[in-house]
């Protein structure tokens, strides 16, 4: 009997990296969408020729990565910034993104 417990835990050890590998490129693709959608929509403000604001938005890469922070709900102030600056609809996008992101996607691993 306590073998059969210990196999199905195996298993389930066994099948775990393959959802959560789906769970990350899934996240990824979705960071890459957003990120070209943000640096679209941002392209000209001038927060990003300050030093932090090219630190944090300068480039799909860095995009990414700042969306990712957003994602697991830091460092939110950051955006908060940059859309006070292009435009409050912007704060639509980075909420849709959130929703999906972390919501969504995050949700799947835990």
């Amino acid at each position: 009997r306590h073998l059969q417990e210990i196999w199905i835990l195996l298993h389930g050890l066994a099948m775990s990296p393959r959802l959560i590998s789906w769970a990350v490129m899934t996240f990824i693709v979705i960071c890459y969408i957003f990120a070209l959608m943000v640096i679209s929509f941002v392209e000209g403000a001038s927060y990003l020729d300050t030093p932090r604001g090219h630190q944090l938005w300068g480039g799909v890469y860095r995009t990414m990565l700042t969306l990712a922070q957003l994602a697991t709900l830091a460092e939110a102030e950051d955006a908060l910034v940059l859309a006070e600056e292009v435009g409050i609809w912007l704060l639509g996008v980075f909420f849709i993104f959130v929703v999906i992101a972390s919501f969504c996607i995050l949700n799947l691993v835990t």
